[in-house]
């Protein structure tokens, strides 16, 4: 594996991360709504966590990888505020926490794949 393609597999994780932590600041310092933040939130909420999981299952077709980010996505949203309002918790604060969670999780563990396979190519 070159160097090139060994950098390109750690840009999706880096972007991932970066958004993730770009809504983070932007919910947390309570930024007034404009449309960069519009933009920011919705990039996350609709992309950002299905695409951690997609890459994370090693989906290699682009096409498929999209589709399953966007629609696991807004699915696993969909599900988890349902299950708030089913609760009774009325948080929006509390169900970006799950999903940037969910997101990290996504994340790790494709660095995790990353490195093993890096490991693996080293051992051979």
């Amino acid at each position: 594996m070159t160097d090139l393609t060994r950098a390109r597999r750690y840009l999706w994780p880096a972007a991932l991360a970066g958004s993730t932590a770009a809504v983070l600041v932007v919910v947390a310092l309570d930024v007034p709504t404009s449309t960069f933040r519009s933009a920011l939130v919705l990039w996350f909420f609709a992309v950002c966590p299905g695409m951690a999981w997609a890459r994370a299952m090693g989906v290699r077709d682009a096409a498929m990888r999209w589709t399953i980010a966007i629609g696991g996505s807004l699915g696993v949203e969909i599900l988890l505020s349902l299950a708030f309002g089913y609760a009774g918790v009325r948080s929006p604060t509390l169900l970006f926490a799950v999903v940037a969670c969910a997101t990290i999780g996504g994340i790790c563990l494709e660095l995790v794949t990353a490195l093993e396979d890096r490991s693996a190519d080293v051992q051979r």
